[in-house]
């Protein structure tokens, strides 16, 4: 009886540390793919749709600030 208890600790050992290596692959297989994303060069398309985002932001920018500059000159008028 003792014998095969042995043998019951084993296995559930080895399949535990199966399973533990599994999933230490899987994480390093995602955080593989994440860096490879990462240093992936963006493409032109991508490029410009950022550059019209970051324009978009500007001119927002540039309307508030055009705003407060005026309600300052209106403080200014009083």
């Amino acid at each position: 009886m003792m014998q095969n208890d042995k043998e019951q600790a084993m296995f559930k050992y080895f399949e535990s540390a199966g399973h533990m290596n599994e999933a230490i692959r899987d994480g390093v297989d995602r955080e593989n793919a994440q860096i490879a994303e990462d240093l992936r060069e963006p493409s032109a398309e991508e490029i410009k749709a950022i550059d019209k985002e970051l324009e978009k932001e500007r001119e927002k920018e540039r309307q508030l600030h055009k705003a407060k500059e005026q309600s300052e000159k209106k403080d200014e008028a009083k």
